[in-house]
């Protein structure tokens, strides 16, 4: 279960990190070093105007695909599950049928088509071109699980983590980056999901690994 971001504030045992890494206090006159991955932002969440015919009625996709690209422009990337339930939401409609699901398929396929949207690798929606910079914390009402969280997300948290700690226990790693994105404990599937963040970063050299240690490159 996912935690608010009131209530993520860092614990300290001793001097040491959960990971394993030494944490030493800064000594007076240091010269600070320059964070290149920032911590994580809370969510927010898209809120716009919206009628109950832009999902149900055909002669209304221009309109719900404006209104898909808005939602995106502010949440993504954004897994598909999520932004369904923000058109619910927007919209006033209480369940997704198979006539507002077919609706929502098209005009994220004309949105695309048009380049308004990127083409769809997963299950997520992004913007063409557009860059993670950070991650998010669970706020604003959304409480994403791991496996709606993408994945260029979780690489920002990993970053964060391993920067942040001057390296981390590679195996130790799934556990804090969920307890990171607000989770109480590692999710089912947690460990596979953030371990492929991790080796797509070390395949890209991003990260690099010495022993059982993880650093950034």
């Amino acid at each position: 279960q996912a935690r608010t971001a009131s209530a993520l504030e860092p614990t300290m045992v001793g001097d040491r990190d959960p990971g394993g890494i030494a944490r030493h206090a800064p000594q007076a006159g240091a010269v600070s070093v320059e964070r290149r991955f920032p911590p994580g932002e809370t969510y927010r969440k898209y809120r716009g105007p919206g009628q109950r015919d832009l999902l149900l009625e055909r002669a209304r996709a221009g309109e719900l695909v404006n209104q898909i690209v808005r939602i995106v422009e502010a949440e993504g990337p954004i897994h598909q599950e999520i932004l369904l339930e923000r058109l619910k939401e927007l919209n006033g409609v209480d369940r997704v049928g198979a006539n507002v699901q077919r609706n929502v398929e098209r005009a994220i396929a004309v949105a695309v088509s048009r380049g308004r949207l990127a083409q769809r690798v997963d299950d997520f929606l992004r913007l063409p071109g557009a860059e993670v910079r950070v991650f998010r914390l669970p706020d604003d009402g959304v409480m994403r699980s791991l496996a709606q969280i993408a994945p260029e997300e979780i690489a920002r948290a990993v970053l964060y983590k391993v920067e942040d700690q001057f390296g981390y226990q590679r195996d130790a790693l799934p556990r804090a980056v969920a307890e990171l994105l607000g989770f109480d404990r590692l999710p089912s599937g947690g460990a596979e999901i953030v371990g492929t963040v991790v080796d797509s970063l070390v395949e890209r050299g991003i990260l690099m690994v010495s022993g059982p240690y993880m650093y950034v490159a």
